[in-house]
């Protein structure tokens, strides 16, 4: 199961199928990069509008400026070659804030007079990258941030820092209250983050037991009959085939009675486990009740669902349960049908319910395609 961050992005760029999902992913991470750019370009004007109102120098909205591009264009460029894919974090959060933070630094360095701005957008750019780091990454960041600002307040005019004089106690203690002030964002980032997650693990978790089987892991029943519904309105709409499957395991009563129940649930899943497996992508398995498994296999017609379900057949009928029952061997048996006209879900399930019979009374371990 998986949480990563990006899934949840990635499901709202849908349209573009041209691209694969690795190149989504890559240009999700640059549509990020290119967010931090605007971000860039705010404190530019800012820093412009600063300039026009004669507290700084010409030069430093324009050297702030080509940092800001500078960043956005080495980053972008990492990310849609693919050199980043190998990451830990992809995304390259660690380093981006590095750079970000190194920028800011440098801006305290050249016009201390506006420091508690640059001070002000690093609180930013930790609020932003804590949503994507480890708590050690953190304090790595955390640590450098931290004794970067001392060492650059320390060698700075003490005169621009808004406090007339200061001397070195109070130097010290503007840097440890942003330092403070730093670590509580942090924290508060990640509880956010953490609840998010939390949350995300809880509605897929309610999700899963709405939509699947406890015991298998495959579709349930509840599942299983909106897709069919849905398939037989496609056949209806645009005439596109569809075949569905009864599977059955032949004698299960006696695997329960004689080897406990126990024994027959590890049976169903490893059953399950192996036709999950065998299937197409395609196709959707879910359990229909006990010892039953309905398949649904789209764009499928008789012909071709028969010869799915007669290779089924023969491998589970192949499989080896000797640690769960010696001597003995597993089968199914199988009605089949495709949907037709004027079918419902139920006509379409009943009729393949008759060639399931069909085949139980033939004989079993057999494939049946319905008739009528």
């Amino acid at each position: 199961m998986s949480f990563d961050l990006d899934d949840l992005w990635l499901e709202k760029m849908s349209g573009l199928t041209s691209l694969s999902r690795i190149q989504k992913r890559r240009l999700y991470r640059v549509i990020l990069v290119i967010a931090i750019g605007v971000s860039y370009s705010l404190d530019t004007l800012l820093l412009t509008l600063f300039y026009m109102a004669g507290t700084i120098a010409s030069e430093i909205p324009l050297y702030y400026g080509i940092a800001g591009f500078v960043h956005v264009l080495l980053f972008s460029a990492i990310h849609w070659s693919g050199l980043s894919d190998s990451f830990n974090n992809p995304h390259m959060t660690l380093w981006q804030m590095m750079y970000a933070i190194s920028v800011q630094v440098f801006g305290i360095v050249l016009c201390p007079q506006l420091t508690q701005f640059f001070l002000g957008i690093m609180l930013v750019i930790f609020s932003f990258g804590s949503l994507r780091i480890t708590l050690r990454q953190t304090l790595i960041i955390w640590t450098f941030a931290t004794l970067a600002i001392v060492l650059t307040l320390a060698g700075n005019d003490r005169s621009n820092l808004g406090i007339v004089e200061p001397s070195r106690v109070e130097l010290m203690l503007v840097a440890i209250t942003f330092a403070t002030i730093l670590l509580r964002t942090i924290s508060l980032g990640y509880y956010a983050t953490a609840l998010r997650m939390r949350l995300y693990q809880k509605t897929h978790s309610l999700e899963q037991a709405a939509t699947h089987d406890a015991l298998t892991g495959i579709l349930n029943r509840n599942a299983m009959m909106p897709a069919i519904e849905e398939h037989i309105a496609l056949f209806r709409r645009k005439s596109i085939p569809g075949c569905i499957a009864l599977l059955d395991i032949d004698h299960f009563k006696d695997v329960n009675d004689s080897l406990g129940h126990l024994a027959g649930d590890e049976v169903l899943k490893r059953l399950a486990h192996h036709i999950k497996l065998d299937i197409r992508d395609v196709d959707k398995l879910g359990r229909y009740g006990g010892e039953e498994f309905l398949l649904l296999m789209p764009a499928t017609e008789d012909h071709e669902g028969g010869n799915i379900a007669e290779r089924l057949r023969h491998n589970i009928s192949q499989m080896d349960f000797d640690d769960i029952m010696k001597d003995r061997s597993i089968t199914i048996s199988c009605g089949l049908t495709t949907i037709r006209d004027g079918d419902t879900t139920e006509s379409l399930l009943s009729r393949a319910d008759r060639a399931l019979y069909q085949a139980k009374n033939n004989g079993r371990n057999q494939v049946c395609l319905a008739a009528d």
